[in-house]
Formats: structure tokens, C-alpha cells, sequence
């Protein structure tokens, strides 16, 4: 056995001491970098919820302007396309639906705001781009709506099941310029009325 007042046994007891204060100084710095970790996963849990509300908001927002504009321009060109094409033929052997019916009168607006809302959400993923065409971009707006699907699109399955009983290639073409001339209002309405809300925001 060593001495009690050998200088090896303070050797020792000083190293024994350095061990423990080396170990607890890794714990202390281990803890520290767990509290960094956890405030650091919750800080950006935080951002992504906050970023994931924005979208949202915005997304509810862009298609409600989608829904509102594509509703009045259609009724806008629809009321003029009336008087000047659609009145001058028979409804019955174009194809169409009685448009004084009640049919007509009952689903006329909801079909519209829901081609509107399925027009918004189709093109949200795409405003950014079509933001960037600038004068191009309610032209680009324009042709997605002609080639958007069968269900929204011209002549798709809404408009076929709300205005006519059968496909006439001649209402079709009839009805091309009106269909053209709403969807370039829609497409750059739409596109101005989102540049002003951007920069109202900045």
C-alpha cells in the first residue's frame, strides 16, 4: 500500500478528480447539444406549420378570385353571346337544353363556381410561372382552359350536363369565339388581380 503522504497518491486522487470533471463537462456540453437539437426540430416544425398555413390561405384565396372572375366574365360574354348567337336558333335541334328551363336556371350558377374553384386549383401550382410570362401569361391561362380535361373544358362533362342532351359539332364551333374571348378575360383578369394583391402584400 502507498503512503498516505505519498505524492502518488495526490497523482492519483488529481487525476480521478480531472476524469470526473471531464466526464461531467460531457454530459453538461451532450445535454446542452440535445436542447440545441430539440429547440432547432422545433423551431422548424415551427416554419413548416407556419409556411403550411400560408399555402393554404393562399391556395383558399387564389381560388376564390379564380372562382368569382371566371363566374362574372362567363356571365358577361354568355349574356352578350345570347343575344347575338344563341337566340337565332332552336334549342331543340342544336342539342341544347331548354335555357328558360328550370334545369338551367337551377344549376347555371353552382356549375359555374365549381368550374371556376376546379380552374383555381389547377392553376395555383402554376401562378409563380405564369406570373413570370407577364403579357403571355393570361394567353397561356387561356389555352389550359381549352385543353385542361373533359370535365372542365370546353364542352366537358359539366357544361354538356347542364346545357345540352347530345354533342353538335356545329354548337361547338359557334359558340369557339365566345368561349375564346371569356377565357383570355378570365386568364388576364386573373393574373392582374393576383400582381396587385402581391403588391399590396409587399
Amino acid at each position: 500500500m502507498l503512503p498516505a503522504t505519498s505524492p502518488w497518491l495526490f497523482l492519483l486522487d488529481g487525476r480521478n478528480l480531472s476524469c470526473a470533471q471531464d466526464r461531467k463537462t460531457e454530459k453538461t456540453e451532450r445535454m446542452l447539444n440535445s436542447n440545441l437539437t430539440n429547440d432547432s426540430l422545433i423551431r422548424q416544425g415551427f416554419h413548416l406549420s407556419v409556411k403550411r398555413k400560408n399555402v393554404i390561405r393562399s391556395l383558399a384565396r387564389f381560388t376564390f378570385r379564380s372562382a368569382l372572375l371566371h363566374t362574372l366574365t362567363y356571365f358577361i360574354v354568355g349574356s352578350l353571346s345570347f343575344w347575338f348567337i344563341t337566340h337565332s336558333y332552336d334549342e331543340t335541334t342544336s342539342g341544347m337544353r331548354d335555357i328558360h328551363g328550370q334545369f338551367v336556371a337551377h344549376w347555371f350558377l353552382p356549375g359555374q363556381i365549381v368550374r371556376g374553384i376546379l380552374f383555381g386549383l389547377v392553376l395555383f401550382p402554376l401562378r409563380d410561372a405564369l406570373l413570370g410570362m407577364k403579357h403571355w401569361g393570361g394567353f397561356i391561362v387561356a389555352n389550359i382552359l381549352f385543353t385542361i380535361g373533359s370535365i372542365i373544358g370546353i364542352n366537358g362533362v359539366i357544361e354538356t350536363w347542364i346545357y345540352t342532351t347530345s354533342f353538335n359539332s356545329v354548337l361547338f364551333l359557334v359558340h369557339l369565339p365566345e368561349v375564346l374571348i371569356q377565357s383570355l378575360l378570365y386568364g388576364y383578369l386573373l393574373l392582374a388581380w393576383e400582381r396587385r394583391v402581391i403588391a399590396q402584400a409587399h
